[in-house]
C-alpha cells in the first residue's frame, strides 16, 4: 500500500536535495530584513520556518491544514495555525501549495489581501501539464501549471510580477524521458533511493540557484515567482 502524502512528506522535506535547494533559493530570494513579518502557507512541519529562524528571523508563523503535519510541527516557538489568519504580513510564502488546491484564483486573491503595502508575495508551483504523472498523484495535485497561465492568474489577483522563471531546469529532460516511459510510475520523484544521485541532484539545484537569483530559465519542472501588490 502507498504510504500517504503526509508520512512521505514528513519523511523528505527534511533531507531532500529539492526541498534543501528550494529552501535555499526561497531564503535567498527574502530580502535581509530580519524583522519582516512572515507568513509560511501550507508550511507541513515547519522546516522552512526553522530555517529562516535558524537565520535570525524572528516574526514567523506558518498554516498548515493537515492535522497531522501539524503534530509534527518542528519548533513550538513558532505559530502554526489550521487556517489563514485575518492579519498582515510582509513577506507569504506558498511553496508547492497552490496545485493542491481547487480555488486557485480565490486563494491568490485571500494573499493578496495579507500584503502590507510593499510586501512581497513567494511562490512555486509543478509547471506543464504534461509531466503529470503518478508523483502528482501521490502528492494529491490538482493540475501542474503553464507559465502564462501563472503569469495570467497573478495578475488577475492584483499582482505585480517581479520575478517568473523555470525551475529544476537541468533534469528536465531525464525527468520527462522518465514520466513518458512511465518509469519508477509505482512511487513518488521524491523516492530517489541512491545517496549519489542525492548529491549529485543536490549539486544541480545549487547552481541553478545561483542562475535563477540572476535571470529566469527559459524551461523546468516547477515554476517560481516573486510578486508584489499592484
Amino acid at each position: 500500500m502507498d504510504k500517504s502524502y503526509e508520512e512521505i512528506y514528513a519523511v523528505v522535506e527534511e533531507r531532500h536535495p529539492w526541498f534543501v535547494a528550494r529552501r535555499d533559493l526561497f531564503t535567498s530570494l527574502a530580502s535581509s530584513d530580519r524583522q519582516s513579518r512572515i507568513l509560511d502557507i501550507g508550511c507541513g512541519t515547519g522546516m522552512f520556518l526553522v530555517h529562516l529562524k535558524s537565520l535570525g528571523f524572528e516574526s514567523l508563523a506558518g498554516v498548515e491544514t493537515s492535522e497531522d503535519l501539524r503534530t509534527k510541527f518542528r519548533d513550538p516557538s513558532i505559530e502554526v495555525l489550521a487556517e489563514i489568519p485575518d492579519r498582515v504580513y510582509d513577506k507569504v510564502f506558498l511553496l508547492d501549495v497552490l496545485e493542491h488546491i481547487e480555488d486557485d484564483r480565490g486563494t491568490l486573491e485571500r494573499i493578496r489581501g495579507l500584503l502590507t503595502p510593499g510586501g512581497c508575495f513567494y511562490l512555486s508551483v509543478p509547471a506543464h501539464p504534461f509531466l503529470w504523472s503518478r508523483h502528482d498523484d501521490i502528492n494529491q495535485h490538482q493540475r501542474r501549471y503553464r507559465k502564462a497561465e501563472l503569469h495570467e492568474k497573478l495578475e488577475s489577483a492584483g499582482f505585480h510580477i517581479h520575478r517568473l522563471s523555470y525551475w529544476n531546469a537541468l533534469m528536465f529532460p531525464a525527468i520527462y524521458l522518465a514520466r513518458r516511459l512511465k518509469l519508477g510510475d509505482r512511487s513518488s520523484d521524491f523516492d530517489l533511493g541512491n545517496p549519489m544521485a542525492w548529491w549529485l541532484y543536490g549539486v544541480i539545484l545549487k547552481l541553478e540557484n545561483w542562475w535563477v537569483r540572476r535571470w529566469p530559465l527559459p524551461f523546468g519542472v516547477s515554476l517560481i515567482a516573486v510578486v508584489k501588490p499592484a
